[in-house]
């Protein structure tokens, strides 16, 4: 049986179904099973002198990994079809229940046209129910209005009744400087530890600031002693990142076993647990 066909078999039934999750959106969806290559996307037409940074979107489960989100150019019928811009893989949540990637390098829109995110759910059963994911925000439409399932080796798309509450990070352009203004949504604090994690190698600390302001991350074991310094000064608003390599001040590589990133800026402090594996 196709996926489109088994997609309209069981659509009814609850393999895209919405629980209540919160103010911003009505719910989230999931898809269950899943066969770790099937994609939820979302289409915007995006004008000339935009310049895209990224995407962000809601997630029900802090635990979920999601294996792949892309950029893609293009209105055709299969992702397939369109020009792939950007993609960034072993994506999770960052902070307050949503999702933020940073394209490696921003996009600037020449011209008007339509651009496509899409989302890779991991392989497994699926959402279960709220906060048992995976599963991203949502709501029900009375007809499909840019949102689609991508599936197949091409990634057919299948319009579907539903708002996925995906954003487009822009900023626009300023006439004649060919540089973008500060991006249109609102910057978020936020600290993402060890990509991946459990890891072996370098390890990536995504970490992200509302404003200008002076920040340190740090590696600490959990005794509490300070092993490493990543980022001690001042940083601007919007996203950075950093590699550890497992190693200590000094340079020594240090043994496997659990290890706590803290990111204090502003008289907060926001930390994650890292696992390093030998």
């Amino acid at each position: 049986m196709s996926w489109q066909k088994r997609l309209i078999e069981v659509l009814a039934p609850g393999i895209l179904a919405l629980w209540p999750h919160g103010p911003a959106v009505a719910g989230t969806v999931g898809l269950d099973p899943c066969d770790g290559q099937t994609m939820f996307v979302k289409e915007f037409e995006v004008s000339a002198g935009t310049t895209i940074t990224g995407a962000t979107f809601q997630n029900n489960d802090p635990r979920t990994v999601f294996p792949e989100v892309v950029l893609v150019r293009g209105d055709g019928a299969a992702l397939s079809e369109g020009t792939s811009l950007e993609q960034v893989v072993d994506v999770r949540e960052t902070a307050d229940g949503w999702v933020h990637v940073t394209w490696s390098s921003a996009v600037t829109v020449a011209e008007a046209g339509t651009y496509r995110v899409g989302v890779r759910f991991p392989e497994g059963p699926g959402k279960q129910g709220d906060g048992n994911g995976p599963g991203i925000g949502a709501a029900l439409v009375a007809s499909p209005a840019g949102s689609f399932v991508a599936g197949g080796p091409n990634g057919e798309l299948t319009p579907v009744r539903l708002d996925l509450a995906m954003q487009l990070l822009t900023g626009a352009q300023k006439a004649g400087t060919g540089e973008p203004e500060p991006a249109s949504v609102q910057l978020r604090t936020y600290l993402s530890a060890g990509i991946p994690n459990p890891g072996r190698g370098p390890m990536r600390m995504d970490f992200g600031l509302g404003r200008t302001s002076d920040v340190t991350l740090k590696i600490y074991d959990v005794s509490g002693r300070l092993v490493r310094v990543l980022v001690q000064g001042t940083h601007t608003a919007g996203a950075h990142t950093r590699q550890w390599d497992g190693r200590d001040e000094g340079g020594r590589t240090l043994a496997a076993g659990v290890y706590i990133a803290k990111l204090q800026v502003a008289g907060r402090t926001i930390t994650e647990k890292v696992v390093l594996a030998r």
